[in-house]
């Protein structure tokens, strides 16, 4: 069990290094921040009509065409 408990300890002392090194470069490193403009075409931006949209797919025939139920054997 000692080399467990060796194990559990040296990935405790890992996790640590790495948990210290994650607030040092949050509390050091600021973000720089710009402005970005970015120049859409007006193709891009215009609606499509109606009529150029993609078709819905044709429907799928249902196993019951009339809407009953079959009758099973009446008796």
């Amino acid at each position: 069990m000692p080399t467990l408990t060796r194990l559990i300890i040296l990935l405790a002392v890992i996790a640590a290094c790495i948990y210290g090194l994650m607030l040092v470069l949050v509390k050091t490193v600021s973000p720089v921040t710009s402005e970005i403009t970015v120049q859409v075409p007006a193709y891009k931006m215009l609606q499509q009509p109606r009529d150029t949209l993609p078709a819905s797919p044709a429907p799928v025939p249902s196993p019951y065409t009339d809407g009953e139920p079959e009758a099973e054997d009446a008796e």
